[in-house]
């Protein structure tokens, strides 16, 4: 699975959990890693779009709530994962460990929806909610 972190999580949660990952089969990159940190969430969706076979986690809801955005990932056909609201007041170490713990369940989610797909990870453990859109 080919997984894309943006800017609203830490580069250096993407690069340990492309390591501890990696042997699993799975590669975790960084919105810095590919891209101009200041790039438009529109244009980096639109790119990873172009590519193909990209999920994308996110703390960043307004993707899914600005019309412009929320219409390129439409068309972006991509599976996006935002993290709940109590992502944003864990320490890194605590947003690390429960994205660890949530990773069995946000790679199900990725390989049994037909994108474009939302889901939302809740922060304590459960089950994925679908977001429509």
């Amino acid at each position: 699975m080919k997984v894309f972190l943006d800017n609203n999580l830490s580069p250096h949660l993407a690069h340990a959990l492309d390591t501890l990952l990696g042997p699993e089969g799975d590669q975790v990159v960084h919105l810095s890693d590919k891209f101009d940190r200041q790039i438009a969430d529109k244009d980096w969706i639109e790119a990873l779009a172009s590519e193909g076979g990209w999920v994308v986690i996110s703390a960043d809801r307004r993707i899914f709530r600005n019309p412009l955005e929320r219409e390129a990932w439409r068309r972006s056909r991509l599976v996006v994962f935002f993290l709940a609201p109590q992502w944003r007041k864990a320490r890194s170490i605590e947003i690390a460990w429960h994205l660890i713990r949530s990773w069995p369940l946000i790679r199900e989610g990725a390989g049994i929806v037909e994108p474009p797909a939302a889901f939302e990870v809740p922060f304590s453990s459960g089950k994925l909610r679908v977001l429509r859109g």
